[in-house]
């Protein structure tokens, strides 16, 4: 809905993260776009994450190189059957967890 050319989401925070997290949903998961929906005030606000916090997970996904795609699967899905098995969020994740 549009009220003298503005939009719910340009006025609204909140309705403007919601639209981001709608807009990923149907994507690739890119590492740049998850750590800017990060990086959002109402998100930010919500898990409490400072500067600090969004520093130390940018440092973490470059860290384990997370590029895009949350499994092998979706990396699938955008590339017509090639699977890298890596730089998915489940990589990064399963890197941080084993600390490796």
């Amino acid at each position: 809905m549009k009220i003298a050319d503005r939009t719910l989401r340009a006025d609204n925070a909140i309705f403007d993260a919601i639209g981001a997290l709608l807009d990923m949903l149907d994507g690739r998961f890119r590492a740049s776009e998850v750590l800017a929906f990060a990086s959002r005030g109402p998100v930010r606000r919500k898990f409490q994450l400072d500067a600090s916090s969004i520093g130390r997970i940018a440092e973490w996904i470059d860290a384990t190189n997370t590029r895009w795609g949350l499994t092998e699967a979706d990396q699938e899905r955008f590339m017509s059957g090639i699977t890298l098995n890596a730089y998915t969020w489940r990589d990064g994740l399963d890197q941080l967890l084993l600390g490796s």
